[in-house]
């Protein structure tokens, strides 16, 4: 997917070995008031059925987005996915760059079947509740400790089909 021609080109690219420390790196400083997220992401990116995505600008990395897959119990059971970390850099929000990255994430998760999308984000986060609900995202429930340091977050899901 590219990003339309009113910026630079972009593009989303499946994360690769040689990209782990960036996204560690992201992480750390994008979710540093949450919780040690350089040791989450580290863990999620060894984790089955975790994705990487990430978004390079000119050459270079500018954000990345991890998606979990699972599969309920019983045969009949639908795929979700979960958006488990999206992150881009700083200089580069609000530029339609995080939702060609959302956008991106989706459609890998439609290919392995996934019929929804699912994500947590801080309560006191208004600009990334903004964000998801203009992507159509609906908010489901709020969890009272979601995040590593105790704050809460709330819980927004999207149909993929």
């Amino acid at each position: 997917m590219v990003v339309p021609s009113s910026a630079p080109a972009a593009i989303c690219r499946p994360g690769r070995d040689d990209d782990r420390q960036y996204m560690i790196e992201l992480a750390g400083k994008t979710f540093v008031d949450f919780g040690d997220y350089r040791a989450i992401i580290d863990q999620w990116l060894d984790a089955p059925r975790v994705g990487s995505l990430l978004l390079v600008q000119d050459g270079v990395r500018q954000g990345f987005a991890l998606v979990a897959l699972s599969r309920g119990i019983g045969f009949w059971r639908s795929v979700s996915a979960e958006l488990v970390a999206i992150a881009l850099e700083p200089d580069v929000h609000r530029r339609g760059l995080g939702t060609l990255l959302l956008s991106a994430a989706e459609d890998g998760a439609r290919r392995c079947e996934a019929q929804e999308m699912r994500l947590h984000t801080a309560n006191e986060n208004r600009i990334a509740q903004a964000f998801f609900t203009s992507a159509g995202y609906r908010l489901r429930e709020g969890r009272a400790t979601y995040y590593p340091n105790g704050q809460s977050a709330l819980e927004f899901r999207r149909a993929l089909r």
